[in-house]
């Protein structure tokens, strides 16, 4: 179940807001191509036995261009042939390109681990780039690992194709942008499809004078990336790297990126991830080490851990973390609940901060961690102490394993949150969050042409 937003104010005023616009986007043809068949997870998700499977299930699925080699082994050669294979599908009419401008609303749609149906609907269009600063119309909600990936730079360079979009929030009022996003769903979708994941999928092409009313309202605040700071940053620096093609007149195409933007209320869940630690303190030292910063609620075993973290995140207004974090340590291990202590932590966070970065269950980790293990998370995770697992079963499973000494365990964040903290000009600890399920690749193609 998704976390309750109402209560959550957004940030300060913002000079600039976003560059959003319908282009000509670039679509498989399903007429004769299933597009079951041709989607694809995002990249980074895809193993070796995934990547050929999909290979597999249809010649022209879109992983022969995103991933033209195992993850981390392309070379030039597989490029090259990532862009001749674009080339060709465009040639034969697999790919084809929209006459006109248009804009397209997707919608996804699941059951969650509690057997209700879900939905996350938004909509892909192309986004202007721009560089990041405190008055941005484009801003990141989290720190990242390094600069941009070397891959997706070569990918674009030579495919001269967006082929996933960057996924963003808008900071729009959510109840008036979704209703007029939602207006364009009421008719028979124009392209249908399902992953292997389950998730069905439905695709809207829109044309330009009937997006208009929700791209204004899209473009009144800053939007916020959700998913792909990485191929965002990638994208700035081709941009950078291409200023001296700049025509004398005109934007030249490689001036915007593939957006998929949701609007606040139908966005997919940001889930969290969390956070494993080999090495002392554990067990009883490491739970006398958090007493000062949190109530300690100890538990019969795992189960009842596992159980209480299931319970759906709720939150107060204005509030944007529960405060609980769930906590496994020790060889003879220990379950309990945390619940943080705000004035404790609040104290050891930088003054500075906005009160939604210092609410958050993933900061005041972060400052627990620092003082229960004499170094923080980013150190920790730089020497191999610290990780992160996205599956709490998974993350806990490591302390039975003797694998780890502790797991924390983190609630959902509601979207309204990371928004308001971004818009105030503050960016969250790295894996703070991740949206799922996500988007796949080659539902709508942006080429680098207009």
């Amino acid at each position: 179940m998704r976390p309750a937003t109402a209560g959550i104010a957004l940030g300060r005023y913002h000079s600039s807001v976003p560059n959003l616009r319908p282009f000509r986007a670039l679509r498989f043809d399903v007429g004769a191509s299933d597009l079951s068949a041709v989607l694809a997870p995002p990249y980074d998700i895809i193993g070796p036995e995934e990547r050929k499977e999909l290979l597999a299930r249809d010649p022209h699925n879109i992983v022969r261009i995103e991933l033209p080699a195992d993850l981390g082994t392309a070379g030039p050669a597989d490029y090259a042939a990532a862009a001749s294979a674009a080339a060709e599908w465009r040639e034969a009419g697999v790919l084809v390109k929209d006459p006109e401008p248009t804009v397209t609303v997707h919608q996804m749609r699941w059951v969650d681990g509690e057997g209700r149906e879900q939905s996350a609907t938004g909509l892909l269009c192309r986004l202007g780039l721009e560089e990041y600063g405190p008055d941005g119309g484009v801003l990141p909600h989290e720190k990242t690992h390094g600069g941009p990936k070397a891959d997706r730079y070569a990918l674009l360079e030579t495919t001269q194709l967006n082929t996933s979009p960057l996924v963003f929030l808008a900071g729009s009022e959510p109840e008036a942008t979704s209703a007029a996003l939602l207006v364009l769903t009421e008719r028979e979708p124009d392209a249908t499809g399902t992953t292997a994941d389950g998730v069905s999928h439905r695709l809207w092409v829109i044309d330009a004078a009937a997006a208009e009313p929700v791209l204004e309202l899209m473009r009144a605040r800053p939007i916020t990336i959700a998913d792909g700071h990485h191929r965002y940053e990638t994208a700035l620096t081709y941009r950078r790297d291409r200023e001296g093609d700049r025509p004398a007149q005109g934007e030249p195409a490689w001036d915007y990126a593939l957006a998929l933007i949701y609007p606040l209320d139908q966005s997919p869940p940001a889930l969290p991830t969390h956070r494993v630690i080999r090495g002392q303190p554990c067990g009883e030292d490491l739970l006398e080490r958090l007493a000062p910063y949190a109530r300690i609620e100890r538990l019969a075993d795992l189960a009842a851990l596992l159980d209480r973290m299931a319970e759906p995140a709720t939150f107060a207004p204005g509030v944007t973390g529960t405060g609980r974090i769930g906590i496994y340590t020790g060889r003879d291990p220990v379950a309990a609940i945390l619940t943080v202590d705000r004035g404790a932590t609040d104290a050891l966070l930088d003054p500075g901060l906005s009160e939604g970065s210092k609410g958050l269950d993933v900061n005041a980790l972060s400052v627990i961690i620092d003082r229960a293990y004499g170094a923080d998370a980013t150190e920790l995770a730089a020497s191999g102490q610290l990780w992160y697992v996205k599956d709490a079963v998974a993350a806990t499973a490591q302390i039975d394993a003797q694998e780890a000494s502790a797991t924390f365990l983190l609630d959902e964040m509601p979207p309204s949150a990371i928004s308001l903290v971004a818009e105030a000009g503050e960016v969250m600890p790295q894996k703070s969050t991740y949206f799922n399920p996500k988007a796949p690749t080659g539902l709508v193609l942006s080429p680098l042409e207009w």
